[in-house]
């Protein structure tokens, strides 16, 4: 753990980093991908705030037409970024208490709530990244929220495939509800 004084910005996608208050101490690697402030200025700059680099829009836009034909856009991605750290935190809270519940004092992989359907999405996902290579950007992007716990390697490490797998998830169900859907 390293202590860092913060003052302005700290980006999801590591290009902009400021420090954190003196009075929060959180593991040097992950200071960006816990703490995200934006700046008030405009809401452009919001939204950007949250988006992974401008550089990776390419990549989610070839992701969503390679897993379910469908064409997207800035605010689609804004929107799709929130969704999935929603759900990460959700599935992150859920491992705290299985590890709590099995005594343990760090959140393991088989304390997240993956189910065989999750499971079946984060395989799709994989085979998808072979040519379109999201994983570096969904790690950069996926949000570990502070909790009671600390999550171990392989827990961290797992977290870009079941934002993938939750991608897939999402794109597949937009195709199921409106196949007419672009």
């Amino acid at each position: 753990m390293r202590k860092l004084i913060l003052h302005q910005f700290v980006s999801l996608d590591g290009v902009m980093q400021a420090p954190l208050p003196d009075s929060l101490t959180v593991p040097a690697r992950s200071q960006a991908q816990i703490f995200h402030v934006p700046q008030v200025s405009s809401v452009d700059t919001e939204l950007e705030a949250t988006m992974p680099h401008v550089m990776s829009i390419p990549k989610f836009e070839h992701f969503f037409r390679a897993a379910a034909g469908l064409d997207i856009d800035k605010t689609d991605i804004a929107r799709y970024d929130d969704f999935i750290n929603k759900e990460i935190e959700g599935l992150l809270v859920r491992a705290q208490a299985s590890a709590k519940q099995n005594l343990r004092d760090v959140i393991e992989p088989q304390d997240l709530p993956i189910t065989k359907g999750l499971q079946e999405n984060i395989e799709r996902f994989r085979k998808f990244d072979k040519e379109i290579e999201l994983r570096p950007v969904l790690d950069r992007i996926t949000i570990r929220p502070r909790l009671d716990m600390d999550y171990s390697y392989e827990t961290e490490s797992q977290l870009p495939d079941v934002a993938g797998g939750l991608s897939v998830a999402l794109a597949r169900v937009f195709k199921i509800i409106d196949p007419k859907v672009k």
